[in-house]
């Protein structure tokens, strides 16, 4: 396998147009990763959180999250951001709390909802948002041909 680093513009493009990734997280005495849909927004990646996840985020808010995007048949970037889960209310500034506002917006406008979805969104979850502290990503060239027939 062949790989190449991205430059930090080309991650921040890639996390821009994405909707979708894995979140690594520690729960209890093991990694465990669950698939996740994102917003990108002023350097905070938005996420909504069940119950369960929100108590495990609560015990450990250090999280690893990943995005790839298939460039052709043989060609893959990924991307691996590691930072700390905040709340997206009361951040404690208000700069803070309209920046978290912005990022809950984008997220939210990401897909649409039928009212039932909403409500049953708005009993259930959580949304975090991660401070993008590392961000690293490869260009992979990797032969996944067709199986054999």
């Amino acid at each position: 396998m062949d790989a190449k680093r991205l430059s930090k513009k080309q991650c921040l493009a890639m996390l821009e147009r994405s909707c979708f990734a894995h979140l690594a997280f520690v729960r209890r005495t093991h990694a465990d990763v669950v698939p996740i849909r994102i917003a990108f927004s002023e350097g905070w990646l938005y996420f909504r959180a069940d119950r369960e996840l929100s108590e495990t985020i609560g015990h450990n808010a250090w999280v690893a999250i990943t995005v790839s995007d298939r460039l052709s048949s043989t060609r893959f970037a990924s991307i691996v951001v590691r930072g700390t889960c905040y709340a997206t209310e009361r951040t404690g500034s208000r700069g803070g709390d309209d920046a978290a506002f912005r990022g809950i917006l984008k997220l939210r406008d990401r897909a649409p909802a039928t009212a039932a979805q909403v409500r049953r969104m708005e009993r259930s979850l959580v949304i975090f948002r991660v401070r993008v502290e590392e961000l690293r990503g490869t260009l992979s060239i990797v032969p996944c041909g067709a199986p054999p027939s």
